[in-house]
């Protein structure tokens, strides 16, 4: 999804802000973020999840694109500071 983020030209130099939307199983919540502000000018966006089993797991290169990251729940901020 960083990727298509990029190639779509929605990268640091042309926007204002990128954006990362966490979740769980990156099946719903962040998903819906990411499909709710894509688009929107001035930010970049992106979603991944937090557990194991997720399709789409967050990690080094995504945290360290992100400029702003949104977690849909405080134990999930807790997972992500203690994994990273």
């Amino acid at each position: 999804r960083l990727e298509r983020a990029t190639e779509a030209g929605l990268n640091a130099e042309r926007c204002a802000i990128n954006v990362l939307f966490l979740c769980g199983r990156n099946q719903k919540r962040s998903p819906t973020a990411e499909h709710i502000f894509a688009g929107r000018p001035g930010i970049a966006v992106d979603s991944a999840g937090l557990n194991e089993d997720c399709d789409h797991p967050v990690g080094a290169d995504e945290l360290e694109w992100a400029e702003l990251i949104f977690v849909m729940e405080p134990a999930q901020r807790r997972k992500l500071t203690s994994r990273f």
